[in-house]
């Protein structure tokens, strides 16, 4: 059973496209898919109905596929496809879950299938198993910090910072590996750039959380899931 709702598929070749689509259905895939030729037909869709798994092509008209994936403000889970090799390393530098080379059939399909519902497994684990802490890397030691002292993870390139009740931590790992590693119930992706402990959250005003005076941007795609968070009285 697929653990997604939403499927995109964006391949400018319509005879590939209704074979990608034809396979998923093979497979017993029934979530909605929605399919687009070019990043131009896709991107009002993505941007207003935010997608939990997109098969994207590399060579598309306009902007690439690799370009068009590190625009997207919320990234879902993505599975290139393309003819060529070349593109490999910069997929997976943006922590695409597979990679195929066309000609694209149903083992193929089903393999990446399987990667995408194992990732989906771990982030359902971290989001009802609430760790007491975790171990982060520093000065060479991995240090226990208290899951419920984290206050926000943020973005920044390659790299992650975590904000403590006292202190700030940077490592090596980008926000959606953070996303699935260890981040508890309590914690949620509110911005492209931010996961924040939503049990830290002081205020929140029209577009911005606010935790110890500090405001932290909510995207449009996720502020209906932040709100629906908090139990708001009006």
């Amino acid at each position: 059973m697929e653990l997604w709702t939403k499927c995109i598929i964006i391949e400018d070749d319509e005879l590939a496209l209704k074979l990608i689509q034809s396979n998923l259905r093979a497979l017993g895939i029934n979530s909605d898919i929605y399919t687009f030729t070019s990043v131009v037909e896709a991107m009002k869709h993505v941007r207003f109905e935010p997608t939990d798994l997109l098969f994207l092509d590399v060579g598309l008209p306009g902007i690439n596929g690799i370009e068009f994936a590190k625009s997207m403000s919320i990234r879902p889970n993505i599975v290139i496809i393309t003819s060529e090799r070349d593109y490999a390393f910069d997929a997976f530098q943006i922590d695409v879950i597979d990679y195929i080379l066309k000609p694209v059939d149903q083992s193929k399909l089903l393999r990446s299938l399987t990667k995408v519902n194992e990732v989906l497994r771990k982030k359902q684990r971290g989001l009802h198993q609430s760790s007491q802490k975790v171990f982060i890397r520093h000065k060479r030691q991995h240090v226990s910090v208290a899951s419920d002292s984290i206050l926000w993870v943020e973005a920044q390139g390659d790299y992650a910072t975590i904000q403590t009740t006292d202190k700030r931590y940077t490592i090596k790992k980008t926000l959606t590996n953070m996303e699935g590693q260890f981040m508890s119930k309590n914690f949620m992706r509110v911005h492209r750039s931010f996961i924040v402990n939503m049990d830290a959250v002081d205020k929140i005003d029209e577009c911005n959380l606010i935790i110890q005076k500090t405001l932290i941007p909510v995207s449009r795609a996720r502020k209906a899931e932040v709100l629906n968070y908090f139990k708001l009285l009006d």
